[in-house]
């Protein structure tokens, strides 16, 4: 156990896993229970969401859980009266819900255009309205947002509906973070690139079959400059260090986690 949340209430929003293993969001609420938060995990999916809770609670850990819908406003106000409950504060949202799909604007339907931005972006909205008025009374909070390198530049692939989606997530969590810092509470963004989840693994052995898997892989890990894809742990330690006491000066910023790709030129210079 370490303590870097010690003492802190902890929110994490997408706490399953729609594949088996560790998803960046059950990494987050194992790692902050770890660090001595005391969890409250939601997720849509109730057995996904009750493996994340057994393995944290038989860690030691203290955790509650919360099936809900992360487009429902109402869910996520229970889920913030729920933490208020348990715990009697909420000193962290941690945002982890979100799904990508290929398509330019040509070929995202309006549904599918209106499912993403529901899902990517109304959903943060929703978790900053539900438990704002919570933080402001405490005296504070952190949000802390996972966003996606596509939504600050081209990711590669037509993704039209996520890209406009996580740049949107990007401009909701810093507007929150200046209209509210004022009052102690602060909110960031983690903007990973590629990274190796149970999801991506499963839907690349789909894609490709399981003997290519480890060539798609690797192949996929060499579009960063350290030559690998991150890990759902890169990205939970990120996600730790903001919503940490040890970043009290970081707000409406985002941190990116992808090996040095966004930094890097396409072309070198002539």
């Amino acid at each position: 156990m370490g303590g870097r949340l010690q003492g802190k209430s902890a929110i994490v929003l997408g706490a399953g896993t729609s594949a088996p293993g560790m998803s960046i969001g059950r990494h987050l609420a194992v790692l902050f229970a770890r660090e001595g938060a005391r969890v409250l995990i939601a997720d849509v999916d109730p057995k996904s969401l009750q493996e994340t809770r057994d393995m944290i609670r038989n860690d030691g850990g203290i955790c509650e859980a919360e099936v809900f819908d992360a487009t429902r406003l109402e869910d996520q106000e229970r889920c913030v009266a729920a933490c208020q409950t348990a715990f009697g504060s909420v000193d962290i949202v941690q945002n982890v819900i979100g799904r990508g799909g290929p398509g330019g604007p040509r070929e995202v339907s309006a549904q599918q255009w209106r499912d993403s931005l529901e899902l990517n972006l109304t959903s943060a909205f929703f978790a900053c309205k539900a438990a704002l008025p919570v933080m402001e009374k405490q005296g504070g909070g952190v949000f802390v947002h996972i966003a996606s390198v596509a939504g600050i530049r081209y990711p590669g692939s037509p993704s039209i509906s996520y890209q406009c989606a996580k740049a949107g997530l990007i401009a909701l969590s810093r507007g929150v973070a200046l209209e509210f810092a004022d009052r102690g509470i602060r909110s960031n963004c983690v903007v990973p690139g590629n990274v190796d989840t149970p999801q991506i693994v499963q839907r690349l052995t789909a894609m490709h079959g399981a003997d290519k898997l480890e060539t798609v892989m690797k192949r996929r890990g060499q579009n960063s400059p350290q030559g690998r894809s991150a890990t759902t742990q890169d990205v939970a330690y990120a996600a730790l260090f903001l919503a940490s006491d040890e970043s009290g000066h970081i707000n409406g910023t985002e941190l990116v986690v992808d090996g040095g790709k966004v930094a890097q030129c396409a072309k070198p210079y002539a």
